[in-house]
Formats: C-alpha cells, structure tokens, sequence
C-alpha cells in the first residue's frame, strides 16, 4: 500500500490550458511548489505545509493566501495515524540526491535536495 492509492497529497489548481485539473501531486517539492508559493516567504511556505501535513486549511491567513489555488486531500498526518491504527508500519526514511541537471552542468552548480520518504509494511 503506498500513498497514491490514497489519492494525491494535493492538487496544483493554478495550471491552465491543457495541463489544467491534472496536476495531482503525490510528492512536495518546495523547487515546484515556488509556483504555488509565489516566492519564497517563509510564513506562506508554512501556512502551505502545515495545511498538507496537518490539514490546518480552514485557517483565514491560509484562505486569504491560496484560496482556492490548491485542492487539499487527506492530509498526510491522517492517513499516516490511519495506517498505524490498521496494522502498518511506517519506515520513515531521509536522504539526499542531485535534482538530473544534465550532463553538462558543473559539479558545483548541481543542485542537491532533501527527501524523506515513507515505507509502509504490513506488519506480521
């Protein structure tokens, strides 16, 4: 059982055209997500993640600052909580890894990001 079976963690709305109601996201990437956040303010960013993990939406700040720019689902927490109660374990994993920029860009100009990822096992 993973995630996306789930359904998406949220929905970027802000697409148009062709791309438009098809941008259900099942992984953050803040590099992405600078579409949505429209910069890189730090209360913006935190209204943003407390509403994915938590599911804290219905605050007036967060209202104000996506309205209706993002289609939230059950937040991460929840289903998280949901899946230890059911009788899952969840692995929770760290790491780091080089966004693919192409074989042609410097060592010192490649971009290096944090992951945390979440394995999900049955437990016996």
């Amino acid at each position: 059982m993973d995630l996306q079976h789930g359904g998406p963690i949220y929905t970027d709305n802000t697409a148009t055209g062709i791309a438009a109601g098809k941008n259900a996201r099942y992984c953050l990437d803040l590099a992405y997500e600078t579409n949505i956040l429209n910069g890189t303010d730090s209360g913006k960013i935190n209204l943003f993640l407390n509403a994915i993990v938590y599911g804290d939406a219905y605050s007036e700040a967060y209202k104000n600052a996506y309205g209706s720019s993002v289609g939230l689902s059950t937040p991460l927490y929840t289903r998280l909580k949901d899946l230890t109660e059911s009788g899952y374990i969840i692995i929770e994993k760290m790491g780091r890894y080089y966004q693919n920029d192409g074989i042609d860009t410097p060592e010192a100009n490649k971009i290096e990001k944090n992951v945390i990822t979440y394995e999900i096992v049955v437990r016996e």
